[in-house]
């Protein structure tokens, strides 16, 4: 990934990592990833995902999938009743 863009939009960086919006943006919160807002838009450091990606990449993988289904099971639980 040394390729990265040094500033990525949120949403270029759920493809990076493989993970959902909300995931990056609890990463951004809980200070996991390094981001800023220019012009109203959050940017996420593209350096600060290539270290998340080398030093936690399995770990943080599962616990993003590990919200994800929990998410996803909500939801459908939600619509049947």
């Amino acid at each position: 990934m040394t390729d990265t863009p040094r500033w990525l939009r949120v949403r270029e960086a759920t493809r990076v990592l493989n993970v959902s919006e909300s995931t990056v943006r609890r990463w951004l919160s809980r200070e996991r990833l390094e981001g800023l807002k220019i012009g109203g838009v959050v940017r996420v450091d593209g350096h600060s995902i290539e270290k998340l990606a080398r030093t936690h990449r399995y770990a943080d993988v599962r616990e993003a999938q590990g919200h994800a289904a929990v998410s996803r099971w909500r939801r459908l639980r939600s619509r049947t009743g």
